[in-house]
């Protein structure tokens, strides 16, 4: 209803994620199941840098050391933040490239255009598939920043 009054929906919705990296806790760093599930439903309910920047500062706090998982996880959240904002459902990791599906129930952002046209080798098709390449050595560096961008 929101949305048809021109209110921002307060509906959050899922952005599904294939980055092909590590986002798994290591048991020996949370060695409780229900310490580790707690973890990611708490990661999975940070909507912004603050947010996420305190989380992992308790995991610190309380845990020790975090391990390189960590740090994957916290960038995993950073894409999907950022997905979420620029109206994008999927967010995947090609060989090579990235593939971004815009969320059909979602107006794109008026910069799209724009930063489509800045990026070079990306394309856009009817059904509101992105694809643009991957930098090999980024991680998920290059897709933050063309999120980053189409968000405004």
């Amino acid at each position: 209803m929101a949305e048809l009054e021109g209110r921002p929906s307060t509906v959050q919705r899922e952005v599904e994620l294939r980055l092909g990296m590590d986002l798994q806790l290591p048991e020996r760093y949370l060695p409780e199941p229900s310490l580790r599930l707690s973890f990611y439903k708490r990661l999975a309910a940070c909507e912004d840098e603050e947010a996420l920047g305190d989380l992992l500062e308790e995991m610190v706090d309380r845990y020790g050391p975090a391990p390189p998982q960590i740090e994957d996880l916290a960038r995993a959240q950073r894409v999907r933040i950022a997905a979420r904002r620029a109206g994008v459902s999927s967010v995947t990791r090609r060989p090579r490239k990235w593939r971004l599906r815009l969320d059909p129930a979602v107006r794109p952002s008026s910069t799209l255009i724009d930063v489509v046209g800045r990026w070079p080798g990306t394309q856009i098709n009817p059904n509101g598939e992105i694809t643009f390449p991957a930098a090999e050595s980024s991680g998920v560096g290059d897709v933050l920043r063309f999120l980053e961008q189409v968000k405004g």
